[in-house]
């Protein structure tokens, strides 16, 4: 989606970077349509199948799946698992057994959804500079709705049952989501919310590009800003700042990359240079450090829940209402309400919040589908279905496409020069989160979170360490391999690096 609105905003489409087209309104809904179903479900994927093995104790006797991969091995503290330790049956982790296994027929009904518009998932055809190259049919629709759990008129709100948590997403998240979340919540709480000494806390800084423009306003149903969250009370004391893109800077100091004497360093990635430089003094990864306004800033659900809360709850914006709404009611679910909600709202800045705005963003985004897809039909029917617009053919043409991924915010910036790519940079969210030390040697979000936490010695000990370091890098679901691309049109080797293996456990 980046990409493409990086070719809309140096075509001219669209000069905020956001892919919102008054030409092509149907376009932009299709849109929305396709990365909130792609959004939805990354977050259920990412609980059940990738988070959710980190809080299941699987160590009782009539466990069904005991020593079967990918519970085995693994790395088990049965002190902070469901169910805890003292625990006279293993129900509780049966039930998550089998709600993991049911989110695997989700998750693809979220695929399938999405595949009704775009062609095929995950990989879209249908995306082109200005719009979509899809056709919005009866049966599309009536396909969606069936698979969304639409409680329009022609469905009714008893579509979305706990009956139907197996044949809808509405309802899987309603009635099994949820409660799990619920479920697991006073583990991850007792072990790494933002007051406990478990660490996970993290920067307490959080940047949102934004996304899911209004089809009609261009008005971003995911809001932006940068969010200085440092403090312990939300008002006053935090600050929420209006989001510029200019102010986007990438730190190499402590990357393997060549800093040019000092011309590559802190960079916009408008005109970022990426040349490798493996064995450089004092660096130790291939990330490289973005920092925003000169500032480290966490990005993912997390980021985007609290700066829409923020916004709500400290400037009063109503376009983001429900985002206060939602997540006074999981506040609320939690217990977290006591003296108040606002007191309250700290606590987030943990683990545990990282997976609830995860279940939070779920429940929104996929609840907003439904209004997205009535809203094709208040669309005129007739109407221009493609203009052509001419490849930039001067010296320099750039553009900038800007998002919000699953995993958090995801900038694309291109500049053509004679009809060609003249250079191409991504920041994706991964880089953002697991970045090294900026030139001022100020930790990255995940190392920052990493920073306290208890390590036990012991012979027995080593496992628990595992879980515990884990629990708090999967909380923000880094991908390496998106951080860090090396390429070469013409594919030629660019360098060959060899890195020593880890030592066996």
């Amino acid at each position: 989606m980046a990409s493409v609105r990086s070719l809309d905003n140096a075509f001219g489409i669209d000069p905020n970077g956001y892919g919102y087209n008054t030409n092509a309104r149907k376009g932009v809904i299709l849109r929305n349509l396709v990365e909130g179903a792609d959004l939805v479900m990354s977050h259920i994927t990412h609980f059940y199948h990738l988070a959710a093995l980190d809080y299941i104790n699987t160590d009782y006797s009539d466990c069904p799946i005991s020593g079967v991969p990918p519970w085995s091995p693994k790395d088990n503290d049965t002190a902070t698992m469901v169910p805890t330790a003292g625990g006279t049956t293993g129900d509780t982790a049966t039930t998550l057994i089998l709600h993991y296994v049911q989110a695997l027929n989700i998750r693809r009904k979220a695929h399938e959804m999405a595949a009704l518009i775009s062609g095929k998932q995950p990989c879209q055809p249908m995306l082109l500079p200005g719009g979509v190259t899809s056709v919005v049919t009866t049966a599309l629709t009536s396909n969606f709705n069936t698979l969304i759990g639409d409680p329009d008129a022609s469905i009714g709100d008893s579509w979305i049952t706990a009956a139907n948590s197996g044949k809808n997403i509405l309802s899987f998240i309603n009635y099994v989501y949820q409660p799990d979340i619920l479920l697991v919540a006073p583990i991850i709480s007792g072990f790494t919310k933002a007051s406990s000494t478990q660490g996970g806390s993290g920067v307490a800084k959080y940047l949102a590009y934004g996304t899911f423009p209004n089809h009609s306003t261009g008005t971003l149903y995911i809001s932006s800003g940068f969010l200085d969250a440092t403090s312990g009370v939300v008002s006053p004391g935090w600050t929420l700042s209006t989001f510029n893109q200019g102010n986007i800077a990438e730190h190499i100091k402590y990357s393997y990359y060549d800093e040019g004497g000092g011309a590559n360093t802190q960079l916009h990635p408008s005109v970022g240079v990426t040349k490798p430089q493996y064995g450089k003094s004092g660096a130790y990864t291939w990330a490289k450090a973005p920092r925003y306004n000169g500032n480290v800033a966490e990005v993912g659900p997390l980021a985007r829940v609290l700066i829409n809360y923020a916004s709500a709850a400290l400037h009063g914006n109503t376009n983001v209402t429900v985002w206060k709404d939602t997540v006074d009611y999981v506040m609320n679910a939690l217990g977290l309400n006591n003296p108040s909600i606002l007191a309250n709202i700290p606590e987030l800045r943990s683990v545990l919040g990282r997976h609830a705005a995860r279940f939070i963003e779920a429940k929104v985004i996929a609840t907003a589908m439904t209004g997205w897809l009535r809203d094709i039909h208040s669309q005129p029917l007739t109407g221009g279905t493609y203009t052509h617009t001419p490849i930039p053919s001067g010296a320099n043409n750039s553009g900038y496409g800007l998002t919000e991924a699953p995993r958090g915010a995801l900038g694309h910036w291109i500049r053509i020069a004679g009809r060609r790519i003249a250079n191409y940079q991504c920041v994706v969210p991964t880089t953002w989160n697991v970045s090294p030390k900026d030139d001022s040697g100020v930790n990255g979000p995940i190392e920052k979170a990493l920073i306290g936490t208890p390590i036990d010695t012991g012979a027995s000990s080593a496992a628990i360490n595992r879980l515990r370091v884990g629990r708090i890098i999967r909380s923000f679901d880094p991908c390496i391999a998106c951080t860090v691309h090396i390429v070469t049109p013409d594919r030629k080797t660019i360098d060959k690096f060899e890195v020593s293996p880890l030592p066996e456990r």
